[in-house]
């Protein structure tokens, strides 16, 4: 039409020169470039300045930069609606106006010459802090977007930090994580001092807690290197204590207990030094999950409950710069503890103290987390009913994050539906779980797969799994792993006999959901399953189920300072 290749009026339009004439573009780009040159020079001006603007197009972002009077850009902008580059979508409470289609918003950006953009988008900049600069808060994604492109360096970092916390406060950690990277990017274009440098270390540390969430160790380890390096250069203890601290967290869920232990102990003394809430129970709560780890008991117990003394009632809905709630975190790691003992009563107290302290947070992250924790408790005590429940909700919670499936709570939860019967819901989320995913120390994956093999009448590859989290388990230390996995061992060692009493055995303890005393609360809390089946063991077997049964006994009382207990 704007050639007059076609003529006439919607719906009877005529083809004027020969089609042998007509010149066609090559590509839809060259065809929206040949339109937008076009043009009238100062509607060709106008379109530019608004694709810099963005997608949308505020009228007063668009006054305070176009420098034309009101009722002009009106004009200029019904002109624009006319040949349909725009289109209007908002009279109240401003105007506002939106390209009819992204291509046409990118083609005419990518017609600016790159100077022009950076001077266009650092005036955008000055236009929203000064005409909202009572609410700044609202707008700190665009405002990061613009000063970015506009190398306004001190202002991208400040405003892609603040757009990460906000996004991590909803719970969109990738989105938190996308913008704290950008920042440390924007922060390494300012000049060298001690103040580039704080927000260096500061803002890896808000980083830290994104990935944290994510499960990307890999990321948070190289972060906390080099926040570690850098808060040594500035000689800032409070800074040191902190990045020891989720140092040691790390090295935990990497299964480096001895580096996790000898950076929380660092940490501690820094805490202790300088008097720092935040330091001292974060080290506290670290220390007791590491101990819980290595089947220290008594140690991770005391860790926990020394956590729950050192928080105040006014701060029980802190973080302390956590990605979980301090205080709930304490009473989930005290919870699961006494539950691996056998204290059901005070395990669920403990745990459901954690779930009450989350909720009233309203924090997704810890809600999820201490669902999990309290789901476990009940795998313990062979509650399998209530663990299905707990661990459904659980799951459904973590999916409201911006967060990769978490392993541990799908395999706890796959379990859950084999001991309630449910093997074709069971087994794919056993199977799928990652059999070494951080965390996996609380109820491992591995063991919980073997055990969902031995339900299903899967004696063999029960027996598999059962060996690769004995193997696992044995490498990383995990003495409550190793028992847990020696259970295992020794109940699939009875199951793989040619009648398969052992399996039945298990299936007699649990014959429906509704039955509390399925599993053991220990390995030493009732007889493995080879001896209350009655199965004949062969002397010409390697391992005898007996001796398993003495090597999984010494695994859960070594270290942990309490003799068995019956269940509470």
């Amino acid at each position: 039409m704007e050639t007059k290749a076609l003529v006439g009026e919607r719906g009877r339009y005529r083809l004027t020169p020969p089609v042998q004439a007509i010149q066609v573009p090559p590509t839809v780009q060259v065809m929206l470039a040949a339109r937008i040159d076009r043009l009238p020079p100062e509607a060709k001006r106008l379109l530019q300045i608004a694709s810099v603007v963005g997608k949308d197009l505020p009228f007063a972002v668009l006054q305070a930069i176009a420098d034309r009077p009101g009722e002009a850009l009106r004009r200029g902008l019904d002109r624009l609606q006319a040949a349909e580059f725009l289109y209007e979508t908002g009279l109240y409470p401003e105007r506002e106006y939106s390209f009819k289609h992204a291509l046409t918003h990118e083609v005419t950006y990518a017609g600016l010459l790159q100077e022009r953009r950076r001077e266009l988008h650092a005036q955008i900049v000055g236009a929203i802090e000064t005409l909202h600069r009572d609410r700044l808060s609202e707008h700190t994604e665009r405002l990061a977007h613009h000063a970015w492109a506009a190398d306004l360096w001190d202002k991208a970092a400040r405003y892609l930090r603040e757009s990460g916390r906000k996004a991590f406060a909803r719970s969109a950690n990738t989105d938190a994580a996308n913008y704290f990277e950008q920042t440390l990017k924007a922060i390494d274009h300012l000049p060298e001092g001690r103040g580039t440098l704080e927000q260096a270390v500061d803002v890896r540390i808000e980083l830290r807690t994104a990935l944290q969430v994510l499960r990307d160790l890999g990321r948070q380890g190289l972060h906390l290197t080099e926040a570690l390096r850098r808060a040594e250069v500035l000689g800032d203890q409070v800074r040191v204590g902190q990045v020891l601290m989720y140092s040691a967290l790390h090295a935990a869920l990497t299964t480096k207990f001895d580096e996790a232990l000898r950076l929380g102990r660092r940490s501690w003394v820094i805490g202790e030094a300088l008097g720092d809430l935040g330091l001292q129970v974060g080290t506290m709560n670290y220390l007791a999950l590491t101990h819980f780890a290595l089947g220290n008991h008594q140690e991770a117990a005391r860790y926990a409950q020394n956590a729950i003394t050192l928080i105040p009632a006014e701060l029980i809905g802190e973080r302390f710069g956590q990605a979980r709630l301090a205080a709930s975190l304490a009473r989930a790691t005290l919870g699961l503890t006494l539950g691996r003992v056998g204290r059901f009563n005070d395990a669920l107290t403990r745990a459901g103290e954690a779930l009450k302290i989350a909720e009233a947070a309203r924090h997704a992250y810890s809600i999820a987390s201490e669902l999990y924790s309290l789901g476990v408790i009940y795998l313990f005590k062979g509650d399998n009913a209530v663990a299905l429940r707990v661990l459904e909700q659980g799951r459904e919670t973590w999916q409201t994050l911006q967060s990769p499936p978490f392993g541990p709570m799908n395999a706890a939860l796959g379990l859950a539906l084999c001991r309630s019967g449910d093997f074709s819901r069971g087994l794919p989320l056993l199977e799928a779980a990652p059999l070494h995913a951080p965390a996996d120390f609380i109820y491992p994956s591995s063991t919980a797969l073997a055990e969902g093999y031995l339900l299903a009448g899967r004696a063999q590859e029960s027996a598999l799994s059962a060996q690769r989290a004995l193997e696992l388990a044995t490498t990383m230390g995990t003495r409550g792993c190793e028992a847990l996995a020696l259970h295992r061992v020794a109940e699939a060692t009875a199951g793989s006999g040619q009648n398969h009493a052992g399996v039945h055995a298990i299936r007699r303890r649990c014959p429906s959901p509704r039955t509390s005393e399925c599993a053991p609360s220990s390995p030493t809390a009732t007889s493995a399953s080879a001896s209350s089946a009655g199965v004949e063991v062969s002397a010409s077997r390697p391992t005898s189920i007996l001796s398993l049964r003495r090597r999984c006994t010494a695994r859960w009382t070594c270290g942990s300072g309490w003799s068995r207990r019956r269940r509470s």
